[in-house]
């Protein structure tokens, strides 16, 4: 046997050579196996500053982009604040390619926050330090309307983030140098436009004396760009009217626009509303139907969008009385069940989450996708470089692979569940893909309590769908003991097809300690995932979240379940 080998091997550089080769020829065939996926249920989108120049958008590239890391070690001494600040402006500088260079980024405030633990199931070896640098854009020291950037210090790291308001989002080039002082309107004549436009979009709410006057308690002169597209005056105004506060940017001829509509909100999302939208029903335990059902909304905006501070419709709107019932089947119907469906989702999470209280914005816009491009399309877009706004695009489905993606919550809760994970795994390699998918999906499913993954999208025929155990026809389900090496019978794509692993898992876990706690599990072990996400981390930190929420008592389990589906490789430890 060392003959042989030394026969084929005469040397230790040959061998290094072979070895290279070798190593080289598995990644190709890793990088291959990875780039198989043909979209059909959905595809994490990811922008990059590179991608947004040529405009070219490859979804399995990713960049930092919105977060753009400055530090990787934390700065020690008071000394260093200053080459941070000026760090950070050419960090901006050159990440915004499309900002005038005569704007100029100012320090506007610090402030240094303790950590606590906000839930009391936490261990308190979690609690750290975070240093938050505020900074605002000026053009001649006159801040730009509604448009900032953060610097925030924690342990082991630094990132940096810019909030582009909805209004520039793809025209900072527009912005000029061009205004002088005298050129802002009175806020007398400011005032009488803004008064008239929130009698005009709260008529049940409000009384029509448009004399009675507002009491104005901020006012501070700001430049923004106009519905034209021109360089333009504007007073950001917080004040008060009929009893309530409000805050907006406006002029003596309009009001700048945000992702809701008109920029002119109160200071909580108060108003309540109504809606009608489609319910699956389970009538006889095996097949499921679905009918209308009138349900409630709260903490909407005042807009006559149907929006909060989650998410956003493009066409259900409601100026008067607060009521979205349209035409079942319609387009607004259909946005108004998506917008109920991702809510449900979202205050679930919320509700489950070991550490967050509440939502992790930013808003997403709800669109139905066009049935003429890609019938089939569910995906979530994440604009690395505008957190003003992420978007999920759901099609109906053509009919003949799936059906009824508009109305099943489980699609639209996917989606959602990518936003949360990607909270975290946000530059995802091959790894990250399968795992992002898995807990997306998993997370669907825990809420329900039910393994089937699409329970009402499926023709039947389709060809992209299967039977689970129970003989149900589903997209995915989670109720398997599927490992890496499993050979899929349905060849969805690579990530959807292995995400069952992870979804399995997860599943697994749930029926041992309840899906609450077990979705609960795995978003702890979410919190620490580096950018790329991989199993092994996956598996460890999910070992780790059990030992501080259940005291270790599935960690030995839960490695032994991972070894056996091949997402960790090794003896068991524990055994």
């Amino acid at each position: 046997m060392n003959t042989h080998k030394r026969s084929f091997i005469k040397n230790a550089t040959l061998q290094k050579l072979v070895l290279k080769a070798l190593s080289f020829f598995l990644l190709i065939l890793t990088i291959s196996s990875c780039e198989q996926e043909s979209t059909v249920f959905d595809n994490t989108v990811f922008k990059n500053t590179d991608e947004i120049k040529s405009g070219f958008l490859d979804p399995y590239c990713t960049s930092i982009g919105r977060y753009f890391l400055t530090d990787q070690k934390k700065p020690q001494s008071k000394v260093q604040k200053t080459s941070r600040e000026e760090t950070f402006k050419k960090v901006i500088s050159k990440k915004i390619d499309d900002l005038p260079r005569f704007v100029e980024v100012t320090l506007t405030s610090h402030k240094t926050l303790d950590l606590s633990p906000s839930k009391p199931l936490l261990s308190e070896s979690i609690q750290h330090q975070k240093d938050i640098d505020k900074y605002n854009f000026h053009i001649n020291k006159i801040p730009i309307c509604n448009f900032s950037a953060t610097s925030t210090l924690a342990p082991e790291t630094e990132f940096s983030s810019v909030s582009t308001p909805f209004y520039l989002q793809n025209k900072l080039h527009l912005l000029k140098n061009s205004l002088s002082e005298d050129q802002w309107p009175s806020i007398q004549q400011t005032m009488n436009v803004v008064i008239k436009k929130l009698i005009e979009t709260n008529k049940a709410i409000l009384s029509l004396d448009a004399h009675e006057p507002a009491e104005i308690f901020h006012q501070e002169r700001c430049v923004g760009l106009n519905t034209r597209g021109q360089t333009a005056p504007f007073w950001n105004i917080s004040f008060r009217y009929q009893g309530k506060s409000y805050y907006t940017v406006a002029n003596s001829f309009e009001l700048l626009t945000d992702s809701c509509g008109f920029f002119l909100h109160p200071y909580s999302f108060g108003i309540d509303g109504t809606g009608t939208v489609y319910s699956i029903k389970n009538s006889d335990g095996t097949d499921e139907s679905f009918e209308t059902e009138q349900v409630d909304f709260k903490h909407l905006s005042k807009s006559e969008f149907l929006c909060n501070r989650k998410f956003v419709t493009q066409n259900a709107r409601s100026s008067d009385n607060r009521d979205y019932d349209f035409s079942e089947g319609s387009q607004e119907f259909l946005e108004v069940t998506l917008f109920h469906n991702a809510n449900v989702q979202a205050d679930w999470f919320i509700a489950n989450h070991p550490t967050m209280t509440s939502w992790r914005g930013p808003q997403i816009l709800l669109e139905i996708g066009d049935p003429e491009k890609d019938p089939n399309e569910a995906v979530y877009i994440h604009n690395q470089l505008d957190d003003a706004r992420q978007t999920i695009i759901i099609a109906n489905g053509d009919g003949t692979k799936l059906d009824n993606m508009l109305i099943d919550p489980d699609v639209v809760s996917h989606e959602v569940g990518h936003h949360l994970v990607y909270l975290n795994i946000d530059r995802p390699g091959c790894e990250g893909r399968v795992l992002h998918e898995g807990l997306a999906d998993y997370f669907a499913l825990a809420r329900k309590e039910s393994p089937c993954m699409g329970t009402i999208i499926c023709p039947t025929n389709s060809a992209i769908c299967r039977k689970d155990q129970s003989g149900n026809s589903c997209l995915r389900h989670a109720d398997n003991d599927y490992s890496i090496s499993y050979e899929f019978p349905v060849e969805e794509g690579y990530f959807h097809d292995t995400s069952q692993v992870v979804s399995g898992l997860l599943w697994s876990l749930g029926l041992r300690i309840g899906h609450s706690q077990s979705a609960a599990t795995a978003l702890l072990a979410l919190e620490s995932m580096s950018s790329d996400g991989t199993f092994s981390q996956f598996i460890n930190n999910l070992i780790e979240a059990d030992k501080i929420l259940n005291d270790s008592e599935n960690s030995c389990w839960i490695e032994e379940e991972a070894v056996a589906r091949s997402l960790v490789a090794g003896a068991n430890a524990c055994s």
